[in-house]
């Protein structure tokens, strides 16, 4: 009587423990359906290309190419787990262990999938400056490729300016910020004005 007493808390304990699994397996995968996290872009599918133009950085699977200025390198890195960017650097540019760039000019360049993300940074592009009141520069609306984007501009006077400029077409977020320090503020600005003319979009 006593090993059936025991053998039924035993066989009991392992239905709550199979259940329990079974109701977290579904309840995990119930929430990734309604909560699902950023994806970024894939860093097999970043080709950089050395063209007789020079050094272009092409994502079909995105729709997106950039040309790398001329004498900069290009290089994929990643900064999370399956986070990767596209860092393109000049010559000089140094970053620290963080990954901030310390010297030099340089831009970053990733793609994000994140619906929720591109909504807001729809509305954020729709009405600018009602936004703009809470960091310390502003949200400006651009153009990149004949597409509508955000400008996000922050200020500081110890480390200079920090620029990002975000493209959200259907789920998708084009990224790419840069840090203009005080000392390569009108070289790097206009370095990164003219890769933003080079991007294209399709």
């Amino acid at each position: 009587m006593q090993k059936q007493f025991y053998f039924l808390i035993i066989l009991t304990f392992l239905i709550l423990v199979v259940g329990g699994i079974f109701l977290w397996g579904n309840f995990s995968k119930e929430a990734e359906e309604w909560l699902p996290g950023v994806r970024y872009e894939s860093p097999e599918n970043y080709v950089i290309k050395d063209t007789t133009e020079g050094i272009i950085v092409e994502n079909k699977s995105a729709g997106i190419s950039f040309n790398v200025p001329n004498e900069w390198t290009a290089d994929k890195e990643q900064i999370g787990t399956d986070q990767w960017i596209v860092n393109i650097l000049s010559p000089e540019a140094e970053l620290n262990d963080s990954g901030l760039l310390i010297k030099g000019c340089g831009v970053g360049a990733w793609i994000e999938y994140d619906e929720i993300i591109a909504n807001l940074t729809r509305e954020k592009i729709a009405d600018p400056d009602w936004f703009s009141g809470g960091i310390s520069g502003g949200y400006e609306k651009m153009e990149i490729s004949g597409y509508s984007a955000l400008k996000t501009i922050l200020e500081n006077p110890e480390w200079g300016q920090s620029i990002s400029i975000a493209v959200p077409r259907e789920d998708k977020i084009y990224m790419f910020d840069t840090r203009f320090l005080p000392e390569e503020m009108d070289r790097c600005s206009k370095a990164f004005e003219e890769f933003s003319a080079g991007v294209s979009i399709y």
